[in-house]
């Protein structure tokens, strides 16, 4: 998450649409990362009990 703030610089930007602009890419960014790492905690802490495996066709060997 130290990169999102050290990428988005929007409170050294000038133009007031500019600034929108950069703050809205900014909060969408730190809004991903904080759910890839509620996903990320959620999968670790119950693994195989989510019941989300894939089988069948996909991954036959014939």
């Amino acid at each position: 998450m130290d990169v999102i703030v050290l990428i988005a610089t929007f409170w050294k930007e000038t133009d007031p649409a500019g600034n929108v602009n950069e703050q809205t890419q900014f909060l969408k960014d730190l809004g991903l990362a904080g759910g890839a790492l509620f996903l990320f905690v959620v999968v670790s802490e119950l693994g195989t009990d989510l019941g989300l495996t894939i089988i069948g066709p996909l991954f036959d060997g014939g």
